[in-house]
């Protein structure tokens, strides 16, 4: 890998992640960015390694704002969802590497159907202040099925697609949880689901993150950077902008990824 290619590769982490610690969304970036740089088949497992960083970091930078209620049933869905994705990756990649690109868009483009009830945002929490326990558990409660259920989901996209930050995105803003707690939650699932999926990667795909050790190591140290300076960057942000700037994001990459394929598709006919 040359200069030039680990430089923007290390600004395209940096970048990523300091939309993410402001947003929880910037990942699909660097997996775009990935998906340019290295094989096919490297994107998904270089983009957990580097995520896992990432997740991790920002789960230490937001620490006190983490919602265990909710992060707790996503990640019972995880281990079941990423071991029937370990089993489906291999067999998709051998049909075509174009549908792992187009499952990532589309994969997107669908998380953005459910609109984010953001006059209700932070059910729990507001029923905590005005002294309602009972009514605090029953908006936690309501939302259980539907986290476990979407754990599950993360767990099989985030093994095919890398992509699955979207969805977890919109089941959490449709829940209420935003800001802090959207950014702390969030990362606290993905970094759970990536810890699960690097490991699968190199034992039961036989994957070799060595050869890529220099890449992986720089992007990790930009994440890490990024972290740290999208908190201080988060506070400037309402819960409105918050929510419309990370749906705005969302469908912007999931365009220009479908856009970029399409190109390459007519490149080839």
């Amino acid at each position: 890998m040359s200069a030039g290619v680990l430089a923007a590769l290390a600004l395209l982490a940096l970048g990523s992640a300091t939309l993410s610690a402001v947003t929880g969304i910037g990942g699909v970036l660097l997996l775009s960015g990935l998906l340019v740089a290295v094989p096919t088949v490297a994107v998904v497992p270089l983009h957990g390694a580097v995520q896992l960083a990432a997740g991790g970091s920002r789960v230490l930078g937001f620490r006190k704002h983490i919602r265990w209620d909710v992060a707790l049933p996503f990640m019972a869905g995880l281990l079941p969802g990423s071991l029937v994705g370990i089993g489906a990756v291999a067999w998709l990649a051998a049909i075509s590497p174009s549908v792992l690109k187009a499952l990532i868009a589309v994969t997107i483009l669908l998380s953005l159907t459910v609109r984010p009830k953001t006059s209700q945002t932070r059910p729990a929490a507001q029923a905590l202040v005005g002294g309602g326990q009972s009514e605090a558990a029953t908006a936690v409660t309501s939302h259980r099925l539907l986290f476990v259920s979407v754990g599950m989901l993360v767990g099989v996209l985030g093994i095919i697609v890398g992509a699955a930050g979207s969805i977890v995105t919109q089941a959490l803003l449709t829940a209420g949880v935003v800001k802090e707690e959207h950014i702390a939650t969030k990362s606290t699932i993905q970094a759970t689901s990536n810890l699960i999926k690097v490991p699968l990667f190199g034992f039961a795909l036989s994957f070799d993150y060595a050869e890529y050790a220099l890449p992986l190591t720089v992007m990790m140290v930009a994440v890490v950077a990024g972290t740290f300076l999208g908190k201080r960057l988060l506070g400037m942000l309402s819960t409105q902008r918050f929510v419309f700037l990370a749906r705005a994001l969302l469908f912007l990459v999931a365009m220009q990824m479908l856009v970029a394929e399409a190109a390459r598709a007519l490149d080839l006919v």
